[in-house]
């Protein structure tokens, strides 16, 4: 059966008329993509409980290899995927199977070695992967396939580099932002077009800050916060957005009744909720919760049990997330900047994309 979060009918009586009519065209039931072992699951979105997934994308035309961190790019309908192997793989998302990349960015020119994390830019029609074990950003042309050298790259002991991981490009500030979960665990700013040994325009850092592991972070443009996951500490913690220094964060989501286990990477739906990936293989989850949740608090929904095929689900996103600052609209336009303060994005202008005038 198909499925589609309530709260989607009275996002339509709120939004502008343009966007309701382009989300009315937009089909109501969307997909919640998942990694799990060498496999990436798809369920529909807000699927709860033990349900079986409705495709998956597994097999050795994949080249899988324990993908970890996952990105959409709705207007082109691609799926990125970065993991294990010294590679970023791209794939038509509408496709289900053992089925071979679009593209490939892989080789010695690439640099990669431990890709921890890509972001699409489709403002500026570029890629940045985040590399752990080279200590590095590369950025890449979005159409990139093959052993290609990166357009530039963001290393160097001034960028204080110590094992990033999934950052996020908030392109409304103009700026990258970090996560190291290494000896100096740190959230950092830099500008998009950094290159080069770099120092952040700031950080978030230290003993008052609570960071011990972070692994994911989204820049929540609404409310202008930062969430971040705690992978050691089982919580979802928030800092505000301009933060600098040793900041204590703001509210937390952790406890026992949250069901968050070594949280990963988290996606902002337009519905007001946080979808959590969880890196555990026991009684592994994807979880979601309300963003303006604090302390030990259930989630909304849980995607868990042995027909789920869930195994330490670390990569999750959704055709139904917010995906504002990396340039996507919920209806798949492209926007530059300019957004409401309620459930749906906002642009000031359109580049292109299905359905945009």
């Amino acid at each position: 059966m198909r499925r589609h979060r309530p709260g989607f009918l009275l996002a339509l009586l709120h939004a502008p008329a343009c966007l309701a009519a382009l989300l009315l065209a937009a089909p109501l039931a969307a997909d919640t993509f998942v990694t799990s072992g060498d496999k990436i699951l798809v369920f529909y979105n807000f699927d709860s409980g033990d349900h079986v997934p409705k495709g998956e994308i597994s097999g050795a035309l994949t080249g899988l290899d324990t993908p970890i961190a996952l990105a959409l790019d709705l207007p082109h309908r691609e799926l990125w995927v970065v993991g294990l192997d010294p590679a970023v793989l791209v794939f038509d998302m509408d496709v289900m199977g053992n089925v071979a990349p679009l593209r490939k960015i892989e080789g010695a020119a690439t640099g990669l070695a431990s890709p921890r994390g890509v972001l699409v830019d489709l403002v500026h029609d570029e890629v940045f992967v985040t590399d752990f074990a080279t200590n590095s950003v590369r950025v890449f042309a979005r159409t990139a396939d093959g052993d290609v050298a990166p357009l530039r790259t963001l290393a160097g002991t001034l960028t204080g580099f110590n094992g990033p991981v999934l950052g996020f490009l908030d392109l409304v500030h103009d700026e990258l932002v970090v996560p190291n979960y290494t000896a100096a665990p740190r959230i950092a700013f830099f500008a998009r077009t950094a290159s080069g040994d770099t120092a952040p325009l700031r950080t978030i850092q230290g003993n008052l800050t609570g960071l011990g592991n972070p692994r994911s972070t989204i820049v929540n443009l609404q409310t202008d916060r930062i969430v971040v996951s705690e992978y050691d500490q089982w919580a979802i913690r928030v800092y505000p957005r301009t933060a600098s220094g040793n900041t204590p964060f703001g509210s937390e989501l952790a406890g026992a009744l949250t069901e968050l286990q070594n949280p990963y990477q988290v996606v902002l739906t337009d519905f007001g909720e946080a979808v959590i990936g969880t890196d555990t293989a026991v009684n592994a989850r994807v979880v979601m919760h309300s963003l303006t949740s604090t302390g030990n608090t259930a989630p909304t929904l849980v995607l868990s049990g042995p027909a789920t095929l869930l195994a330490s689900p670390t990569g999750v996103t959704s055709d139904f997330a917010r995906e504002c600052a990396s340039g996507n609209s919920v209806d798949g336009c492209l926007f530059r900047d300019n957004f409401e303060s309620s459930l749906l994005c906002y642009w000031s202008g359109v580049q292109g994309g299905p359905g945009c005038v």
